[in-house]
């Protein structure tokens, strides 16, 4: 046998499989290449329009967040980077989406009722630090400002909403609402302060707020804005601290990044043609991806929206108490409620149908019965308002533009407020035309759009 012939045929196996490989590599980059140039020609003449004009490797084309580390259920299950429309870019939502992450990881307490006790955090978009008396809130522009005793000061008290949840500061209702109401107006200012608790209702406000004034503070006006969160103080009797403690850190725990979400992959032409596939062959309820138990209610739909509403009254009516003894003005507002009348076809991932219908029950009763017993400042209609297009990030917290929206309607109910307060008003002149003091906004844009 020929020595030499071995290697001669190890020779010809080598260049017969290497040549099958590149081939093969060849026709699978050729291949690659003509599907993807095919959905981009797909998603540039054919497509629905996107509320932004190109995808980064942050999301993908449904507005999920892809997954790098820092993405949670919530993030998977309901984050839509298309409600943030094209006031922020791929770059900025990545880094609040992360920072969020940080934050919500960061060591906790819970106080009463659950109520989580805000932890420090500085970043480049949220930013939560100890006002002068060593009590956390969340940045807003009066943060910046120096301390100026004659500026009239507003505090903001609420739940995830207020605090403002998968939004940079900028972007929260009382950030908005300072900015409104100090533009184009000399001194004195006013300063609006983010007391914002996520999962807080009334009866957590009402503890936040006497935790403020026994701290020294004394503002001019306290806004409460509720309503998502309805009453736990009757709704979460047999709900433990350690239950919310291990549901918090349950929707706060990351998810892991996955092979498919590196971007080489993901941005594959293969790799779509193979999810499409997979969404025409297997297609993907929102029942699996949302999985949601029933949970038995204790009584009737309509009875607990009635126990809640008499929970949050009566809260309410201590609230005001103890804020007329001291000369604080109050303001309630009934806040827009994602389960009370959102569209859900605008969620990216609309609820279980048995849990919407069971809450939205439970809502309206909620709601009628303050309405007819209180002055709270019913904003519930701003959905409607706002027309068929998204303000919801997630499955309940608001865009930066319908934050704006909401502080928007809150001008001028603040200014009615103040028209007969001892401090100067810089939002109400005397027009001495009239013999009578009279409201003349001087930011009339925002006062027209707020009364329509």
């Amino acid at each position: 046998m020929n020595l030499n012939a071995k290697p001669k045929i190890f020779l010809r196996f080598y260049k017969t499989i290497a040549c099958v490989c590149l081939n093969t590599i060849v026709f699978l980059l050729v291949l690659d290449f003509s599907v993807k140039t095919a959905y981009q020609v797909k998603d540039k003449y054919f497509a629905p329009r996107q509320f932004y004009p190109e995808l980064s490797s942050k999301f993908n084309p449904d507005g999920t967040a892809v997954k790098n580390g820092k993405r949670t259920f919530v993030h998977d299950a309901f984050f839509d980077r298309n409600a943030y429309g094209i006031t922020h870019t791929d770059q900025e939502i990545g880094e609040i989406l992360d920072e969020m992450h940080d934050y919500w990881h960061l060591p906790k307490s819970y106080l009463g009722m659950g109520i989580i006790e805000l932890a420090t955090y500085k970043g480049k978009h949220l930013n939560v630090i100890p006002d002068k008396m060593g009590v956390n809130l969340r940045w807003t522009p009066a943060i910046s400002r120096s301390s100026n005793n004659k500026t009239i000061k507003i505090f903001a008290l609420g739940g995830s909403t207020t605090f403002g949840n998968l939004i940079g500061d900028n972007d929260t209702w009382p950030s908005h609402l300072d900015l409104m109401l100090n533009k184009n107006l000399s001194q004195p200012k006013y300063s609006v302060f983010n007391y914002g608790r996520p999962g807080a209702d009334v009866f957590d406000e009402l503890a936040l707020l006497l935790t403020l004034i026994q701290f020294g503070h004394k503002p001019d006006i306290v806004i409460f804005l509720d309503g998502l969160n309805g009453s736990r103080s009757y709704n979460h009797n047999n709900f433990g601290q350690a239950d919310i403690k291990k549901l918090i850190d349950q929707s706060f725990k990351p998810i892991r990044a996955q092979f498919s979400d590196l971007p080489l992959i993901r941005d594959s032409g293969l790799y779509h043609l193979s999810q499409s596939l997979k969404r025409q062959l297997a297609p993907e309820s929102d029942e699996a991806i949302i999985t949601l138990e029933k949970p038995p209610l204790p009584e009737p739909p309509s009875v607990v929206g009635a126990k809640m509403a008499q929970s949050y009254l009566l809260n309410k009516n201590t609230i005001l108490g103890i804020t007329e003894k001291l000369g604080i003005k109050t303001l309630f507002f009934l806040q827009p409620d994602v389960l009370y009348n959102y569209p859900h076809h605008l969620l990216r991932n609309p609820l279980p149908t048995f849990y919407t219908e069971e809450r939205k029950q439970i809502k309206t009763e909620f709601y009628r019965a303050i309405k007819s017993q209180t002055d709270s400042i019913d904003l519930l209609d701003l959905f409607s308002r706002w027309g068929d297009k998204k303000a919801i990030v997630d499955d309940c917290h608001y865009s930066p533009e319908f934050s704006a929206f909401i502080a928007m309607h809150m001008v001028p109910h603040i200014a009615k407020s103040l028209k007969n307060s001892p401090k100067r008003n810089p939002l109400v002149t005397r027009n001495s035309s009239q013999n009578q003091q009279s409201l003349t906004f001087k930011d009339t844009e925002i006062y027209n759009q707020a009364i329509r």
